[in-house]
């Protein structure tokens, strides 16, 4: 019985060590097979990642058709508002408005009358030979421009002139001192014709403009911005004025000369 027994105990360990050793190398060979399917699994992803990153920076530096990406503000489209200090807003008093008209409907407008010698801004008074009065700018800057005045004067009309001289002119050029000495010898000259001021003081603007609307017979030559404002107010004056080293005249018609 004992032997029987030992027999029975070792068939029944070599079967375990034999099931046991089958176990184990099935699970070693599939187990071993799982492994290789999960890493080629994770490699194929792991390429077509790469593979895709390669493609995609290829076409970004490489592909010479592709644009920069712009970034594109979105601005904002305010509506139009209307100023509150705007006078559309402002209610206007009906009273205060009717106050004011009220107040104007005394007053008589003054108008000034015009010369029986202008016909359409035509004066018949201008006829050769010209009579032209001087300013200090003009005779400043044709000295500058090296002109003969009564030769300029004369090619420029196609006529003779009778160049005048007011004393507030001549007083006015005394009192800008010696850098004007030669404006004043050429003054002095006894071509030049010379006009006695009544008024006091020694600004020459205000007496040109005096004797310009009193008798509208004369042309100014003059070179000053503020006194060609206020005798272009005045209808039938010309302005002679000297610009690039030659004389130029303005309001003068043409049909006047001929």
């Amino acid at each position: 019985m004992v032997g029987k027994t030992r027999k029975l105990i070792l068939l029944l360990n070599m079967h375990i060590i034999y099931l046991w050793n089958y176990i184990f190398m099935d699970i070693f060979i599939y187990g071993h097979y799982i492994f290789m399917y999960i890493f080629i699994y994770d490699m194929t992803i792991i390429y077509s990642i790469v593979c895709s990153m390669h493609i995609y920076s290829c076409i970004f530096f490489f592909c010479p058709f592709q644009g920069k990406f712009k970034k594109t503000q979105k601005v904002l489209k305010l509506k139009r508002v209307i100023n509150p200090n705007d006078n559309r807003l402002k209610k206007t008093n009906d009273k205060v408005i009717k106050k004011n008209d009220k107040k104007n409907e005394g007053k008589v407008k003054q108008i000034v009358p015009i010369d029986s010698n202008l016909f359409f801004n035509y004066n018949e008074n201008l006829c050769p030979p010209y009579n032209i009065i001087l300013d200090t700018n003009f005779i400043n800057s044709s000295i500058q421009y090296k002109i003969d005045i009564i030769k300029g004067c004369s090619e420029l009309l196609l006529a003779k002139c009778n160049i005048y001289v007011t004393d507030c002119v001549v007083a006015e050029m005394e009192k800008l001192g010696q850098r004007y000495s030669l404006a004043l010898k050429l003054l002095k000259d006894p071509r030049y014709n010379r006009l006695t001021c009544t008024h006091k003081g020694t600004y020459a603007d205000d007496c040109i403009v005096n004797r310009v609307t009193e008798s509208r017979c004369y042309i100014i030559a003059t070179n000053d911005r503020d006194l060609k404002i206020r005798l272009r107010k005045i209808p039938g004056v010309p302005i002679l004025y000297a610009k690039n080293f030659k004389y130029k005249i303005e309001r003068l018609p043409d049909n006047i000369m001929i």
